[in-house]
């Protein structure tokens, strides 16, 4: 069984189309919603008609970070700001000695498995902290494998 091929017309366009409310946004609408505004400035959502409820903008987050889903109340905590990245390019020697210890306790580990299974924990607690570090020292290279990145495109247009 073959499939009908797909005609070239059947795909339109690269992106999607807008949402369907960004016909909401008219000149004439915006003129009705400032005159309503003016009109009763105690003016809520449910008090508009459906083809200008697009137009206000959403309420404010809470101030104290609450917010209620399917009737439960949680805290949303403020995540803290990024720290700044460090000023010399990491160490390549931290990764190695880092990745050669984690062969080591994945050694270990396995050995641990075949002579007392039981007391696998603390091994796989050491693998799962070398991993940690092995993840932050390769977070610690991405800006300035960017920037190397970057400077090598530069070099190649200008070679153009």
């Amino acid at each position: 069984m073959a499939e009908p091929p797909v005609s070239s017309a059947a795909i339109s366009a690269a992106f999607p189309a807008p949402p369907p409310f960004y016909k909401s946004f008219t000149t004439s609408n915006l003129a009705r919603l400032s005159s309503l505004q003016e009109s009763s400035p105690s003016l809520t959502l449910l008090d508009l008609p459906p083809e200008l409820r697009n137009l206000l903008p959403p309420p404010p987050p809470p101030p104290n970070h609450q917010y209620r889903i399917f009737g439960e109340a949680h805290t949303a905590t403020p995540a803290a700001p990024a720290s700044p990245p460090p000023k010399d390019p990491p160490n390549p020697h931290r990764l190695i000695k880092t990745t050669r210890q984690l062969i080591l306790a994945f050694l270990s580990l396995t050995h641990c498995l075949a002579v007392d299974p039981d007391t696998w924990a603390p091994k796989w607690d050491e693998m799962r902290a070398l991993l940690s570090e092995a993840h932050g020292i390769v977070n610690e290279y991405r800006p300035h494998q960017a920037r190397e990145t970057l400077i090598q495109m530069m070099e190649e247009q200008v070679e153009r």
